[in-house]
């Protein structure tokens, strides 16, 4: 299966032993080591093996296969999807990716896995950090079903939270996590299919939101009849009023909800697979939202009008993420699947 990888050691030519994939996870410490594709041993010593793994990078073993280290300096080298800085010290960073969760303390120059029992950050797409208190770290799996909490920066964990009970569909995670700005006790989570398909339609269904009142201690669905079956790409908070809450949605475009997740109400004006959203932190009826095939829309009136706004960008790019300058906010950045990064300012528009 996928969710442990074996490692065996031949002997002899005639006998294979068992050496690696008996715990949790196989590599590394804290490190999803992937799927082994590639072996090269130490021609003057075969306890020394580096492995080269599909979703993990380098790894190296000089007491053949039975512990494990990184070959390569720090992150492993899988794609990545989420980034989270503390709010407090901007050198301590986290990432969410295809091998798991990690922390660089020294601003990414050297980083460790964060991946350990019982939270399975195999394929993990999204991490949170408590702004009033960056040591509660909330972590979700892509593919699992699996919504982690930490109280110690990421070294141990507990589930609280798991779309296999009472939901049943597999493959199915929270893609996206968000603490209130102005209340970090209220936290909501988006959850949507692994992987969502490049281009989305009608039948792309998963779970709605979710939302804890306690700092990601315990949690309950934050739907309507609407939104109980969205695929959720992002989620955006109004940095005053936690209970103003915008969520992108794959196949159904944005929705609003102005009293905490009882109701929603979906924005008209927008393509139907929308992959981004951002609100503006002091002028607060400004949005943005990144979609998928129709580069970047804006609202200046939270939501009720849309304007697109390619102008210097492809037309039909696709764009996974916005983020407003937190220093001078009539500059922002929108992260495209398709081109890089690009830059929105005041005086183009």
């Amino acid at each position: 299966g996928g969710r442990h990888i074996f490692y065996i050691k031949q002997d002899g030519g005639w006998h294979w032993e068992l050496v690696a994939g008996q715990t949790f996870p196989w590599g590394p410490p804290g490190i999803v080591a992937g799927f082994p594709i590639d072996f090269l041993v130490d021609p003057d010593d075969p306890s020394v093996l580096f492995a080269n793994n599909y979703g993990g990078g380098n790894v190296l073993t000089r007491d053949g296969g039975q512990t494990w280290s990184l070959a390569s300096q720090g992150y492993t080298g899988a794609i990545l999807f989420d980034v989270e800085v503390d709010p407090g010290y901007s050198g301590m960073v986290y990432t969410a990716g295809k091998s798991g969760l990690y922390r660089s303390a020294v601003g990414g120059s050297d980083w460790e896995g964060l991946t350990y029992e019982p939270a399975d950050l195999i394929e993990t797409y999204s991490v949170a950090l408590n702004p009033h208190n960056p040591q509660i770290v909330l972590s979700g799996q892509d593919m699992g079903g699996g919504l982690f909490r930490s109280t110690d920066g990421g070294f141990s964990w507990s589930e609280v939270l798991n779309l296999g009970e009472p939901y049943s569909q597999p493959r199915h995670g929270f893609k996206r996590i968000v603490f209130a700005p102005s209340n970090p006790n209220i936290v909501y989570a988006g959850a949507c299919i692994y992987h969502v398909d490049l281009n989305a339609n009608s039948t792309l269904t998963s779970y709605g939101i979710f939302k804890s009142t306690d700092a990601g201690i315990t949690w309950q669905p934050a739907n309507d009849s609407q939104t109980s079956d969205i695929c959720v790409n992002d989620l955006a908070i109004h940095p005053d009023n936690p209970q103003v809450v915008y969520a992108a949605s794959a196949a159904e475009g944005l929705y609003k909800t102005i009293d905490g997740g009882e109701h929603w109400q979906q924005l008209s004006g927008l393509p139907v697979d929308v992959r981004a959203v951002a609100l503006h932190p002091y002028d607060l009826d400004v949005i943005y939202a990144g979609t998928q095939g129709s580069g970047v829309f804006t609202s200046l009136d939270g939501g009720t009008h849309w304007n697109q706004l390619v102008a210097g960008m492809e037309p039909n790019d696709r764009i996974w993420d916005i983020v407003f300058n937190p220093i001078d906010p009539s500059t922002v950045y929108a992260g495209s699947f398709m081109t890089g990064v690009y830059q929105w300012l005041p005086d183009e528009s």
